[in-house]
This record gives C-alpha cells, sequence and structure tokens, in this order.
C-alpha cells in the first residue's frame, strides 16, 4: 500500500511501470492461491470476497499493463 501511495502522483517512469507490474504479478498469485482453497474446501464461503478482491485487483492492474501503460 505504501509504495502505490509514494508513487501516485509520480511522473510516468519505468519505475512505475515496473510496480505495476509486480504488483498485478502478485494479485495475480493471491487469486490463484485463494480459488484454490476455496474449490478445495479449505476457506469457507466467505473465502469468495477474497476471489473476488483479487479478481478485481488483478483486472485493475492488468488494464494499467496491457492496454493503457502510458497511463501507469
Amino acid at each position: 500500500g505504501l509504495i502505490t501511495a509514494f508513487v501516485a502522483n509520480a511522473p510516468q517512469s519505468e519505475a512505475r511501470q515496473s510496480i505495476v507490474k509486480g504488483l498485478f504479478i502478485a494479485h495475480v498469485i493471491g487469486l490463484i492461491v485463494s480459488l484454490m482453497g476455496v474449490l478445495s474446501g479449505t476457506f469457507n464461503t466467505f473465502g469468495w470476497s477474497a476471489v473476488i478482491i483479487y479478481l478485481f485487483l488483478a483486472a485493475g492492474f492488468g488494464y494499467f499493463w496491457f492496454i493503457k501503460p502510458e497511463q501507469a
């Protein structure tokens, strides 16, 4: 959270784009792990909230990595 807060108003740079890529990868991994936990029965039905949150975050960072990289 601090990383994104510190670079929120920074000008476009390679470092800022690298942060977007890293956060996208981290959220995709979190999505996979939480989905595996829900489907295996480790998490209860509230585990779907983690899946939805990771899906939302991965979609957002994926948008700024693949579709609008100049705005990231």
